[in-house]
């Protein structure tokens, strides 16, 4: 019922709006045209890792900036916005409407900087979208667009988790610009059918891009799934060990720091964050330390059970073998196991050395990409996942 309500109030705002803005006829429906697209993208918002929702409306701003004056444009997207918000009232709490809030004043800022930005740099910029050039228009307007967005998102969460920024973007971007370039793409379809069309062409491209939107919004859900999944098994393992409580997630943002640092993959980053976060999984259950001595191979054989978490089942089972056989992984999660027990009893510094004294092989390589990576360490198991 909101969203039909929503829907409704829609039309009789943006017309209030265009009524207010002297177009020329039928531009009115342009507007009307514009306003209802981008009130259609808010309705599918991608959640990200730390379970904020974000809204991506790069396919709708990178055509009306190309078809519309900004001011109209920018006007139509607060309706949309505020509608939006209308439509989802019942029910919200008031931290949820200052969020929603903060955020459509963050896109309403991106949408002017980057339109006003283009406006006054590219010469002729409002016959761009005419023929072939309209993909040109939708590369450059649709890229500086999401480079802003992303951007903008980014540090927001850095201020909020006092991490890096630079931090905060890149991983956003690995995980966030495919879709995007899916709608930088699909606006250029749009824009090159403008002529023919007009403004009811972006009806060709909308549900076409939120259907890919929901698809790739339902593959985060599930990274946010699995990174749920073996966060509580990793607490499983420490739940009897009062002195351990963390030192599994420590373990894993300073394994995949050391393993960027020595330039893993993406899927060798992601096995060995879930090796590290799952490396003392088999201490379940035991409690005699002879015993316990044991537990590298029996959580390789908990892990080795599921299915997604197969590729760092060799890491849990060989991460106290610090012979030059052993996988690299594996050494990265010893040593930074090792280290983190250290730094608990005797610090930083002497918790370095204790890992660094004597090492050769594997074992030096990784304690020296540790010690650089302490002088500059950023906890990245949130967004890694």
């Amino acid at each position: 019922m909101p969203l039909v309500v929503g829907l409704s109030a829609t039309a009789v705002v943006l017309a209030a709006v265009s009524s207010s803005i002297q177009f020329d006829s039928p531009d009115v429906f342009v507007v009307l045209g514009i306003g209802a697209a981008f009130f259609v993208s808010r309705l599918l918002p991608l959640r990200l890792p730390r379970g904020d929702d974000m809204v991506v409306l790069v396919l709708v701003a990178t055509v009306a900036g190309a078809v519309y004056d900004l001011s109209s444009v920018v006007l139509a997207a607060a309706a949309a916005g505020i509608l939006d918000a209308l439509a989802r009232y019942p029910g919200s709490t008031s931290q949820t409407l200052v969020t929603r809030g903060m955020g459509l004043a963050r896109e309403l800022s991106v949408l002017t900087i980057v339109g006003t930005l283009h406006a006054m740099s590219v010469s002729g910029i409002a016959t761009w979208y005419v023929g072939e050039a309209a993909f040109i228009w939708a590369a450059v307007f649709g890229f500086a667009y999401s480079l802003m967005d992303i951007g903008s998102v980014a540090a927001s969460q850095a201020l909020l988790t006092r991490a890096s920024f630079f931090g905060q973007a890149k991983a956003m971007m690995a995980r966030l610009l495919p879709i995007y370039l899916v709608h930088v793409a699909m606006a250029g379809v749009v824009l090159r059918i403008y002529p023919v069309l007009g403004v009811w062409g972006f009806w060709t491209a909308v549900p076409l891009t939120l259907v890919l939107q929901n698809s790739f919004s339902m593959y985060l859900r599930v990274r946010r799934a699995y990174s749920e999944t073996i966060t509580s098994l990793a607490r499983a393992g420490e739940l009897d060990r009062a002195e351990l409580a963390g030192h599994s997630r420590r373990v894993a943002d300073l394994s995949v720091a050391v393993g960027r640092s020595l330039g893993f993959s993406g899927e060798e980053l992601q096995d060995l964050a879930y090796a590290a976060m799952l490396h003392d999984i088999g201490r379940i259950g035991l409690s005699d330390d002879a015993v316990a001595q044991d537990h590298a191979r029996r959580g390789a054989e908990i892990v080795e059970s599921i299915p997604f978490l197969r590729g760092a089942a060799p890491l849990v089972a060989r991460h106290h073998d610090m012979a030059d056989e052993a996988p690299l992984g594996a050494v990265i999660v010893g040593v930074c196991s090792e280290y983190d027990h250290a730094m608990s009893r005797i610090g930083v510094e002497a918790a370095i050395r204790i890992v660094a004294d004597g090492a050769i092989g594997k074992r030096a390589t990784v304690s020296a990409a540790l010690e650089v990576t302490l002088r500059r360490f950023e906890p990245t198991w949130g967004v890694l996942v």
